[in-house]
Formats: structure tokens, sequence, C-alpha cells
């Protein structure tokens, strides 16, 4: 617990022998960073974990871990609980509950691409850390911004639909979810399925705990971040059907906590120092 405290963001872990079985109050992720280790959950089976893996330990699991090699790295990146339901109201009022509540140890085998992004921000991270004072509010979103990415990628091929819900409505929110629909407007959407967007409105709170703008809105800003810096934030907005680039900014803000241009240019500035 006093290294949350002394350190609330991330650490690298350089080879041991063992860090022997524990458990703690917050949320952890682990990143093999090089060579394989190997970890086990409450003392279940234990995984080969090779480099790219992510794990999400969750509070009170306990868990250890063990080293293949002297070259094997692995990352923890930690996450208060407060800080973890904020994340995960993002993805739904019930988020934060499901992920408690499965039952199999949460993992996730990066790309090759996927890796160099989480390795390219991590390292960002790393570097504003060193002057804190400096970067209080890049250091709050570059760190949240992982996060999401993360548990995204974990949920990504995985996410639970409502077993009681129409047939449609889960293949609708599934749709919005894989990005397919991101680049339709409400109506478009709505005329797909045959009914009123007032009926769908009202079924789709019911059932996933907000309206279909509001989810719709926050899955282009997600989609969105891929396009930063490859093209002007008034032709993002316009391309994702925002005719008004101020309200894309104003749902950007209402996610990652500062505005498209203050994310782009803290993107560029990190492209830079790594050139």
């Amino acid at each position: 617990e006093n290294e949350i405290l002394n350190n609330p963001y991330t650490r690298l872990n350089l080879p041991s022998s063992c860090m022997g079985p524990h458990n703690h109050t917050f949320f952890e992720f682990n990143i093999v960073e090089n060579g394989m280790c190997y970890q086990s959950v409450d003392n279940g089976i234990v995984n080969e974990c090779t480099k790219g893996e992510v794990h999400l330990i969750r509070p009170y699991e306990i868990h250890d871990i063990s080293f293949s090699n002297k070259n094997s790295v692995w990352r923890d990146i930690y996450i208060k609980v407060d800080t973890f339901k904020q994340i995960c109201s993002l993805f739904g009022n019930d988020f934060y509950n499901k992920i408690l509540s499965i039952k199999e140890p949460l993992r996730y085998k990066t790309t090759s691409e996927e890796f160099n992004i989480f390795q390219k921000k991590i390292s960002r991270l790393s570097q504003m850390l060193l002057n804190k004072e400096q970067y209080i509010i890049e250091i709050d979103v570059i760190y949240k911004s992982i996060i999401m990415d993360i548990i995204e990628k974990i949920i990504e091929k995985d996410i639970t639909i409502k077993a009681n819900a129409p047939e449609w409505l889960n293949d609708l929110y599934l749709r919005l979810t894989y990005y397919d629909y991101v680049e339709l407007t409400i109506t478009e959407i709505v005329q797909k399925t045959g009914f009123s967007q007032g009926y769908i409105s009202n079924l789709f709170k019911k059932y996933y705990g907000e309206t279909i703008i509001s989810y719709h809105n926050k899955m282009k800003v997600l989609y969105s971040v891929n396009m930063l810096g490859k093209m002007k934030i008034i032709e993002i907005a316009n391309s994702l059907g925002w005719e008004n680039p101020k309200n894309y900014s104003i749902e950007f803000k209402r996610v990652y906590g500062v505005s498209p241009k203050a994310y782009e240019l803290m993107l560029r500035k990190h492209l830079q120092k790594n050139k």
C-alpha cells in the first residue's frame, strides 16, 4: 500500500527471483515489457505471460509473479478505486460491477502496433513524472488514456450483451461499440432499426444505462483519438457528424478532461521528444 502512496502511477519491475503472493486495495495493470513472466491469481493456474501481455489485478486478488530470466521485465500501473470507477463509467453505468464479477483472470495479448503505442505513452508518462509540478494536467490525461486503452482492449473481444434485451438492440449496441456506425448520424442509425428514435432511446437507457446519443458520441470520441495529428480538428469533427467543432470539443473534454487541441499538442510534443 505504501508503494502507491509514494508513486500513484507506475513502477518498472526489474528481474528478481520472485515477488511473493500479495494483494492490495487498488487496481493494477501488469504489462510484460520484455521476456517472459509467470503469474497466478488466487492460487489458480500459473500463466505464462509473454512480451506485450497485459493483466488486470483487482483489489484483494492474491497474486504472485516470477521471472523466466534476467532479461524479463514487467511494469505495474496502479489505479485507485475512485479513479477506476470514474473511467469505467465511460463504458456504462454497470461496467465497474461487471469487471468485479468476472471470475476468470482478465488478460489480453496486445498486437505489435498496440504494444508500441502503449510503450510510447508510458515512456511519455515516465518523462513527465520527473517534473510532476510542470505537467500536472498532462500526467492525469495521458495516465487515464493509457488505462482507457487497456480496458477497451481487454473487453473488446468479450463484451457482455444484455441477455434480457431484444436481439436487435444488442446488435445495435455491439455495432456502436465496435465503431461500425461511427460515421453515421443518429437518424441514419435509427432508420436501420425500423423503430422510432424515442422508442430506441428509452430501451437503450433501460438496458445500457445511458441514452443512445450519449453512447454514440462517446464512441465517436474514442475513435477520433487515432485521427488527431493526421487530420485537422474541424475535419475530424465534420467526418464524425459534428457540424460545429465546438460540440466535438465539448464531448471530447467530457471523456478525456482536455480539449482535442490540447490532447493533440501533447501527442505532438511526445512524438518530437521520441524522434
